[in-house]
């Protein structure tokens, strides 16, 4: 589990693999942030994530990370050895502290 400072910046790195654990470019992919219940943060949802890669940095800041634990849910497409256009889904938790001082 990932953890940042809230209000500050977070990068969070997703691989995106097939059923044989191989690197894959996927189809096509979207992010939502949400609290653990589910509430969509700071608007961020169903994001496209325009430049496709086996590996790309979602960045999170100001308003993005608001304290508590916070989930980043990626969703998209992809073609295999198997068959094409097959989803997926992961996540990835992430904790954020509120600071004891705030900065001005």
């Amino acid at each position: 589990m990932a953890e940042f400072r809230a209000g500050g910046t977070g990068f969070v790195d997703i691989t995106f693999r097939d059923e044989d654990d191989n690197l894959v470019v996927p189809n096509s992919a979207t992010w939502t942030l949400t609290n653990e219940n589910g509430r969509i943060i700071n608007g961020r949802q169903a994001v496209a994530i325009a430049a496709l890669a086996e590996e790309i940095t979602i960045v999170l800041f100001g308003d993005d990370l608001i304290g508590g634990r916070q989930i980043i849910h990626i969703c998209g497409r992809y073609d295999s050895t198997e068959a094409n256009d097959l989803p997926f889904r992961d996540w990835h938790i992430i904790d954020v502290k509120q600071p004891v001082y705030e900065c001005a």
